[in-house]
């Protein structure tokens, strides 16, 4: 059997399912494809380049930048990693991050959604291997977009090594050769890596904890600068689960052997419900689903015609 049709058929099964050594580690989608529809529940996270110390005007931030990527877990709560919004122990003022929804273009964005609070781990900072790394962030009014519901641990339990997963963001990507920062959202697959197998990986530099888990290290796709706090989501059952956030990886992205290491969310859901938030009551319909479908049928004819052009 062709590669042409074997990735066709892989992609259409997904599809029929849902229907039913470096020397330096570093927070960081390389050989993603262009997303040209709405992910309801990702969320793109503008932070203030502005130093002054506020303490009561609420215009006194300013020149925001986008940062990281963030995932809407309900109506008015997201999670994202840590360092998104801690640097040195110290957690950002609310006001000092924006955040969008509902849009795929950086150019498209119009309008921003404010913080009412951020909930940083309590453990995170204690050392320099990512560990903990997960922040909470509650909007100031909640919002009507689709949240993604978070997997459980006997959800992820049927999650083997090799199972596809999806990785979206706005991080640095590549092109003919050169980096670049896309305004277009981009999502790319990336194959689950056994955890064993990863700690030994990255044990010469950090040891991993079973609230990590790891993902790629195929030497061609990746998360790489810019998609922290990025959703890492897998298809169970014919539905969409948020697994994991982008929390770190080797210096170079894409490395061959090297996987990304995310933060394992199901390791987090008491934590989260113990900040007081609520769980997410609806249910991901299948809009969701059709969304993602299309888009992995586009992703798939677009690596057919790249394969084309190669032969």
């Amino acid at each position: 059997m062709s590669l042409l049709l074997k990735s066709l058929l892989f992609w259409i099964c997904i599809c029929t399912l849902a229907m039913g050594a470096p020397n330096q580690i570093t927070s960081k989608i390389l050989a993603g494809q262009d997303v040209n529809l709405t992910l309801p529940w990702m969320a793109g996270l503008y932070v203030s380049q502005t130093n002054s110390q506020c303490q009561h005007a609420d215009d006194c931030y300013d020149n925001f930048k986008f940062s990281c990527a963030a995932a809407l877990i309900n109506q008015q709560w997201l999670v994202t990693a840590a360092h998104c919004v801690s640097f040195h122990t110290q957690t950002l003022d609310s006001r000092a991050v924006q955040l969008f929804l509902g849009e795929v273009s950086l150019n498209d964005v119009i309008s921003y959604q404010s913080v009412e609070q951020i909930i940083v781990h309590e453990q995170y900072g204690n050392s320099e291997d990512y560990k903990f790394d997960i922040a909470l962030l509650k909007l100031t009014n909640s919002v009507l977009y689709q949240p993604i519901d978070i997997i459980n641990d006997g959800k992820e339990s049927l999650i083997n090594p090799g199972t596809p997963m999806l990785l979206a963001g706005w991080g640095r990507s590549i092109q003919d050769g050169f980096y670049y920062y896309p305004d277009q959202l981009q999502m790319t697959q990336l194959e689950f890596v056994d955890s064993k197998v990863c700690q030994e990986i990255f044990l010469p530099f950090t040891e991993l904890d079973s609230a990590q888990l790891c993902a790629g290290g195929d030497g061609v796709h990746d998360a790489c600068d810019g998609d922290s706090g990025g959703p890492l989501i897998v298809n169970i059952a014919g539905r969409w689960k948020l697994v994991g956030l982008v929390s770190f990886g080797v210096q170079v992205c894409a490395l061959s052997g090297y996987p990304s290491v995310f933060t394992r969310l199901s390791q987090y859901s008491d934590w989260i419900k113990e900040q007081g938030v609520p769980a997410n009551e609806s249910t991901l319909g299948g809009f969701q689903v059709i969304w993602l479908c299309l888009l992995l049928l586009m992703l798939s004819l677009k690596l057919m015609a790249l394969i084309r052009c190669k032969l």
